[in-house]
């Protein structure tokens, strides 16, 4: 392995699967980059801090089983409020060190 490949940080693919509270939220701010969609700031007392699972930085690479490549910042966001309960997110995220 040369230096260039080590310097890389390892990411793995995760599911999660949130659900909105009563107001249809689920406590975190999406972002959206020409790189891609991801994780933002959460609310302190969101589902999603409850969690654990997901953290500030993950791209999220579909929303219920829809992939979010070539989709729009807004599609997401309307994929996201469109969607029952039950949210289920696909991300990248930085592996955990073991």
């Amino acid at each position: 392995m040369d230096s260039d490949e080590s310097a890389m940080p390892e990411r793995e693919i995760v599911a999660v699967t949130l659900s909105k509270d009563s107001r249809g939220r689920l406590g975190v701010k999406i972002t959206g980059t020409p790189a891609g969609i991801y994780i933002g700031d959460f609310d302190p007392s969101g589902v999603m801090v409850v969690s654990g699972r997901l953290t500030p930085g993950d791209r999220i690479i579909a929303v219920n089983g829809r992939s979010l490549e070539n989709v729009s910042y807004n599609t997401t966001l309307e994929l996201i409020k469109k969607s029952p309960k039950n949210v289920q997110f696909l991300v990248s995220q930085l592996k955990a060190s073991s």
